[in-house]
């Protein structure tokens, strides 16, 4: 543990090492896996071309000590896990400013940014749902990769 202290690594980092070494032993061809803070600087971000797709879920004035104090600045951020010629989904419910900024950087790194359609993930008069919208996203995702979602 000392060593891994003295390289900066925390608790997510650890367990993101450990879960890699399990599904390397284990032979797993695909993975899905969530990102800690997201964006430039999170330790999942070593993925290059085996990267099939990125999800950019709803992004808040959140974690602003690492990735900064506007929205435009975390959508930046979190923008870093785009990759050239790859597939970025976000939803459709995300702040103005937020999407233009990953229109942005979509289109600086030539990646595929797909905005899904999540207006039903609210309905009249109803309060966001993030259960209701996170699920619009991954039966997206799996529509993009050509992956059932059944079951």
């Amino acid at each position: 543990q000392a060593d891994a202290d003295a390289w900066g690594c925390v608790f997510f980092d650890r367990l993101l090492a450990a879960a890699l070494l399990h599904y390397g032993e284990a032979g797993c061809r695909s993975l899905v896996l969530e990102a800690g803070v997201g964006g430039l600087h999170d330790s999942t971000n070593f993925f290059g071309d085996e990267l099939a797709a990125c999800v950019i879920t709803s992004i808040s004035l959140d974690h602003t000590a690492m990735l900064g104090a506007t929205l435009e600045e975390i959508a930046f951020n979190k923008a870093g896990v785009m990759r050239r010629g790859k597939a970025a989904l976000t939803p459709s419910t995300q702040p103005p400013e937020v999407l233009q900024t990953l229109r942005r950087v979509a289109a600086d790194r030539g990646a595929d940014l797909i905005i899904v359609d999540c207006a039903s993930a609210h309905g009249p008069g109803e309060s966001p749902s993030t259960l209701r919208e996170n699920t619009l996203m991954a039966r997206a995702t799996c529509e993009t990769l050509g992956v059932s979602d059944a079951g």
